[in-house]
């Protein structure tokens, strides 16, 4: 006895019983044919106008461990990153105008220069550019951090993502 169905343009079942045993089996899934649809030009942003997951995050540690850790986190989030070693590799990323960053995650106790200066410094190059610091010595900047969001290291996952989009918002919202 041989038996099969078909779920129109999508399975295809059969199977043979010879004296109540099963003989053979076979499932074939058949696809139907994509139309092909022309996706839209899409214009690069300018600054200040940031579209679909476009939003980046400028992280900036002297450690290589924190800073693959922050981007890892982010990058599931559905954030774009782009990573600086030092404060003053920071200013130049900000200097040479890409990416433009919506938001920059720096360390406050860093050699050379602290990521308290390196946001003076950004607000002279993007006025109004948020940022985040991070530190494990974050009670020790108490005075100098009022007014400003801080990770306290070691901070959990849900921490940085709540962090982040309380300042910028979730990835996939439109701003301009």
């Amino acid at each position: 006895m041989n038996s099969s169905f078909k779920i129109p343009g999508r399975l295809l079942a059969a199977s043979s019983r010879h004296k109540h045993k099963i003989c053979a089996s076979t499932c074939q899934v058949f696809l139907r044919d994509i139309l092909k649809v022309s996706s839209p030009t899409v214009s690069h942003p300018k600054l200040g106008s940031f579209r679909y997951n476009s939003r980046v995050i400028l992280v900036v540690d002297d450690e290589p461990a924190v800073r693959q850790l922050v981007r890892r986190l982010a990058e599931r989030a559905g954030y774009r990153v782009a990573e600086a070693s030092s404060g003053e590799d920071a200013l130049n990323l900000l200097h040479a105008g890409e990416p433009q960053p919506c938001l920059m995650l720096t360390d406050i106790v860093m050699p050379g220069m602290s990521g308290l200066a390196l946001a003076a410094q950004a607000h002279i190059l993007r006025p109004g550019l948020p940022v985040i610091f991070m530190s494990g010595f974050a009670s020790q900047y108490q005075d100098e951090l009022v007014g400003n969001v801080c990770l306290r290291k070691p901070f959990k996952t849900q921490e940085l993502l709540t962090a982040i989009e309380d300042v910028i918002g979730p990835p996939g919202r439109v701003t301009a």
